[in-house]
């Protein structure tokens, strides 16, 4: 994944109630995360619902590069 892909959250965490599975998002940064092991990342994604969060990579699939 990299900046500006369309990703939505990965559709085995919808099956269990998390997220909303018509959300897309555009990612616009990527960074390493501050709190986490070395070398983890975070991804800044702009969702098409106007928020704006941070996002685990494992928890992000690519709808379109």
């Amino acid at each position: 994944m990299q900046v500006g892909d369309l990703v939505r959250i990965r559709r085995d965490l919808l099956a269990g109630g998390f997220g909303n599975q018509y959300l897309c998002g555009i990612i616009l940064d990527i960074y390493e995360d501050p709190d986490g092991e070395f070398g983890a990342k975070l991804f800044s994604v702009l969702w098409s619902d106007g928020d704006k969060c941070e996002e685990f990579p494992v928890d992000l699939e690519v709808v379109c590069k």
